[in-house]
């Protein structure tokens, strides 16, 4: 991956990306609120009212509040503000690293070394697992049809189950739900459907991440896009709205720096129509993904395992985009789909829309 793509693929734990994000954050500035929950927007100025009556303006309001956004829901009204369930689900298991490096069933499934990820496969159901925690865990996410509630599960219950759906799997994987810890969760899989837009007309208010495009896992693409959003708005606003240099020699004049709205604007609309096809397809094959692992007719299962033997389709004359959301090949498992999903410069390709929308 670092040879193909500049960078290694890097399995990080939503818990330390956080703190490695406020670290960065208030390193360059950045005054972080907590308990300050937003309960009004004003698109039109740019403000949030928060839930002790202050209110807090800023030149460009960014909603970044996750698959349940209120900012969403807020800008676009319940109908087209709604996540949607997907018909998939998946429960997570954890098991100590300790205790699997001493099973000699299981020793080689947690490499130290290479810090490789698994994925089993079979009609209706996947099990995908991979080290946290620095190496201290491992974590398995058994994937099935979302069509029981599991809301009221015991521990044993979730056991029972995760067990049931692991039977007819290779010895490795029935021995890792055997040792989970008993903290099972099952989280039914929703998506943030294509939204009409994603900012305010004002140009003061925009939304990201998963609040603007949350989407299945089984692309491994959803905290990579939040990224992507992240480096094409930094690289958007560079271009729009950098002042220009102080004069020289400067002025012994105290000058204030004011934002230019109309700048601010065109950023996002070209920030928005930058994001929107990309991240659409990444939504669609996410799901296509977790359909073409989950595959149960017997003919088409065979053309997912001649694709996957293969690194992919092999099919030159197809678009990735069709490669990635209607073929019979696994995205993750075909390297023309990998090299679109990871050699992809979002702030170069801002750059070219910016001039095209000039």
């Amino acid at each position: 991956m670092e040879e193909r793509y500049g960078a290694p693929y890097l399995v990080v734990h939503r818990a330390v990306l956080h703190g490695l994000l406020r670290r960065h954050a208030v390193a360059a500035g950045a005054e972080l609120r907590l308990g300050s929950k937003v309960v009004r927007y004003d698109w039109a100025a740019g403000a949030v009212e928060l839930h002790d009556g202050s209110r807090v303006a800023a030149d460009l309001v960014i909603g970044a509040d996750g698959i349940n956004s209120f900012a969403r829901r807020q800008l676009l009204g319940d109908t087209n503000g709604s996540a949607r369930p997907t018909g998939l689900a998946a429960v997570r298991a954890m098991a100590e690293v300790t205790q699997i490096k001493a099973d000699p069933q299981l020793a080689s499934v947690a490499d130290l070394e290479t810090y490789s990820s698994h994925l089993w496969i079979a009609p209706g159901r996947s099990v995908m697992a991979y080290l946290i925690k620095e190496a201290k865990l491992f974590n398995v996410v058994l994937s099935h049809p979302d069509d029981i509630d599991m809301s009221q599960f015991t521990p044993d219950e979730y056991k029972a189950f995760a067990q049931d759906l692991v039977k007819d799997f290779e010895p490795r994987v029935r021995r890792l739900v055997d040792i989970a810890l008993p903290t099972m969760q099952n989280f039914p899989i929703h998506a943030v459907p294509p939204l009409p837009r994603w900012t305010s007309p004002s140009g003061r208010f925009l939304l990201v991440g998963d609040a603007a495009h949350a989407m299945s896992f089984y692309l491994s693409m959803g905290v990579s896009l939040a990224v992507e959003d992240a480096a094409s708005l930094a690289a958007v606003l560079d271009l729009a709205c950098t002042p220009p240099p102080p004069p020289s020699p400067p002025s012994p004049a105290t000058t204030t720096t004011t934002t230019d709205h109309d700048k601010l604007q065109k950023a996002l609309r070209v920030f928005e129509h930058a994001r929107k096809e990309r991240v659409h397809i990444v939504q669609d094959a996410s799901l296509h993904g977790g359909h073409v692992l989950h595959e149960e007719d017997p003919a088409a299962r065979e053309m997912v395992y001649a694709a996957l033997r293969a690194d992919g389709l092999q099919d030159e004359g197809m678009p990735e985009a069709t490669l990635a959301t209607e073929s019979p090949t696994y995205g993750l498992a075909d390297q023309r789909v990998r090299d679109w999903c990871f050699a992809y410069d979002p702030a170069k390709y801002i750059r070219e829309c910016y001039e095209l929308m000039a």
